[in-house]
């Protein structure tokens, strides 16, 4: 069986069922996988630290929220500022 139709099956069932014990068994299984998802490693830091998938997300957010509040440097000002190190 393929996983499209393997997908289809499992949705018509737990559409059918009115178990709330299986809905919740399904979701907790949903929820184990997404949070070992989140914390896989998937690099390293510039420190040698590991880095997981959950803190890449997490300083990705950190940048665009930074950005929109306009707390960054153009590339002009970043070279004058390495010129002073």
């Amino acid at each position: 069986m393929n996983l499209q139709s393997e997908k289809i099956r499992l949705t018509q069932m737990l559409l059918e069922t009115d178990n709330e014990q299986i809905i919740k068994s399904v979701n907790e299984v949903f929820e184990k996988a997404k949070e070992a998802t989140l914390n896989e490693i998937i690099g390293i830091t510039t420190d040698g630290r590991p880095l997981t998938r959950k803190e890449l997300i997490k300083g990705l957010e950190l940048s665009e929220q930074q950005i929109k509040e306009g707390k960054v440097t153009n590339s002009e000002d970043l070279a004058k500022e390495i010129e002073g190190w």
